[in-house]
């Protein structure tokens, strides 16, 4: 059975939410200090990146951050 696709509406509103995450940084991994949805305290940033990712084709990690820095 095919997984439905999460909203970017939604996506955007838990990106913000990660975006509040304290991550501290071991050797070249940066990894998150406060669980965050079905993350432990942990893990590494690009994982959950890649979570968002998967949750609706349409969403990238890559062209969210290019937009908040314009």
């Amino acid at each position: 059975m095919e997984q439905q696709e999460t909203s970017m509406e939604s996506l955007r509103a838990l990106w913000a939410t990660f975006g509040d995450t304290p991550t501290i940084i071991e050797g070249d991994v940066e990894l998150i200090d406060e669980p965050f949805l079905h993350f432990p305290v942990g893990t590494d940033r690009e994982h959950v990146w890649r979570w968002f990712e998967a949750q609706n084709k349409e969403f990238s990690v890559g062209a969210l951050q290019n937009s908040e820095r314009k």
